[in-house]
């Protein structure tokens, strides 16, 4: 029980998955540091339901939110966007 090839195909999936989370972080670590290293230009992400996802030196500066105070938060309350979700 548990040595079968069902097992041993999940267990090649499982790690070809971990695998591929790895190299994804291992490629977004350039793009993450850059990001927070830019403090002229507010740049952020939002989540597919408008809520903050990110928050850069930039978009403190500009915008006056630290990311603790923003990040969760939905993005209207930075005036953006009326628009969003009609």
């Amino acid at each position: 029980m548990g040595h079968g090839p069902e097992d041993r195909g999940a267990g090649l999936q499982e790690e070809g998955r971990l695998l591929s989370e790895t190299h994804w972080h291992q490629r977004e670590e350039p793009f993450r540091l850059f990001i927070e290293s830019v403090q002229d230009y507010a740049m952020f992400m939002l989540e597919p339901n408008g809520r903050v996802a990110t928050w850069n030196a930039g978009a403190e500066r500009t915008k006056g939110y630290k990311a603790s105070e923003i990040i969760g938060r939905w993005f209207k309350i930075l005036g953006a966007c009326d628009h969003y979700g009609d």
